[in-house]
């Protein structure tokens, strides 16, 4: 709902990124699954801090699922 509601976008891109760092916490990975692909829909028209950001969290959830060789592409390109 607050998602629908936000008028910005970077704001919309904050809240997606707050819901894949909870499922990063929580261990819920369809939460972070089910984000993912939003937060990179939304990050087109993002700076660059939180392209940066979306893509540790990427790297971390790979490292969470065992995919170590896309984590470590991913980290090298930070």
């Amino acid at each position: 709902l607050a998602l629908k509601k936000t008028p910005g976008l970077g704001s919309r891109i904050d809240i997606v990124l707050t819901l894949i760092r909870l499922g990063i916490f929580f261990g819920n990975n369809g939460l972070i699954t089910e984000n993912l692909p939003k937060a990179e829909r939304f990050i087109e028209g993002g700076d660059c801090d939180r392209r940066n950001r979306l893509k540790v969290y990427r790297g971390l959830h790979n490292c969470r699922t065992s995919c170590f060789k896309l984590t470590r592409v991913i980290m090298i390109a930070l």
